[in-house]
């Protein structure tokens, strides 16, 4: 049995926590950490919580934030990359040695979807509506579109035979009104750098400094076409609400395909949200 197998093993018949970069780590962060030490579970975390807590997996699913992150990876962490984002030569460059593969492709380059498609064209609208509702698994790999890294842990502890599915951090992008993050009295994730909150709008967009927009940055400043969502926090916050409509879908197809999980803290995704293992005064 080689290493990856050995310590994804951990995850069959186990409880599952996986930790995802909301907010509310930072309002309910000793709750959650007592509740960790209570229960002990194999946790899972997404992008960068390694300023929170040091997950037993740590999966990273954008290159953008590893670049950002990547070395605040805790030693004891395991580094598992989403093998659609992450190449092995890129990992090679960057240094890792020792990593699992999360094995995830696209729903288009499935034979299915790829035989109604002529040969140099891209996907029509249609069928990228159809491949966003396809999850499969086959040969160990996971076929499906997700909007976020959380969903595509929650799917692969599932395959992987967890016993229990619970989430931490998945609050969304519009838990709070549009006036918090505005002023900047709430934020969309928890993010600190060096014992110090990450100010990334004074760094690449002055225009949007002391918000709590966290997303502008990391997701959308280098993206083409995006001016014009940015020109003002409204259509940034309306953009926001749009994701989570999308996140919200990705989890209720989730559950349609059989997986069994709770969001333990605050969440936008009120559907899926369990008030009463962590009993939070919010």
């Amino acid at each position: 049995m080689n290493w990856s197998t050995r310590k994804l093993n951990k995850i069959k018949n186990s409880h599952v926590l996986i930790v995802g970069a909301g907010y509310s780590l930072s309002t309910h962060g000793d709750v959650i950490k007592q509740f960790v030490k209570k229960k002990n579970p194999i946790t899972i975390g997404c992008n960068y919580v390694s300023n929170f807590m040091a997950p037993y997996f740590h999966l990273w699913g954008d290159e953008r934030r590893y670049k950002k992150f990547g070395r605040y990876t805790h030693e004891k962490s395991i580094p598992v990359f989403n093998s659609s984002v992450f190449s092995s030569s890129y990992l090679k460059k960057e240094g890792v040695k020792k990593f699992i593969y999360l094995f995830h492709k696209d729903p288009k380059h499935l034979k299915k979807i790829k035989k109604s498609i002529p040969q140099g064209s891209k996907l029509s609208e249609d069928q990228k509506n159809k491949s966003r509702k396809i999850i499969v698994y086959k040969n160990k790999i996971i076929y499906a579109r997700f909007r976020t890294i959380g969903c595509l842990a929650i799917i692969w502890s599932h395959l992987l035979k967890a016993s229990r599915i619970s989430i931490i951090g998945m609050d969304g992008y519009t838990l709070y009104n549009k006036q918090q993050y505005d002023n900047g009295s709430v934020r969309q994730h928890f993010y600190i750098e060096d014992g110090k909150k990450v100010n990334y709008e004074k760094v690449h967009a002055k225009k949007y400094s002391g918000t709590g927009y966290t997303d502008i940055i990391t997701g959308y400043a280098s993206n083409i076409g995006m001016d014009s969502k940015r020109k003002s926090k409204e259509n940034f916050y309306n953009y926001c609400v749009e994701k989570d409509q999308e996140i919200y879908s990705d989890l209720q197809r989730l559950q349609d395909f059989g997986v069994n999980f709770n969001i333990l803290t605050p969440t936008v995704y009120d559907k899926f949200y369990n008030s009463n293992i962590l009993k939070l005064e919010e």
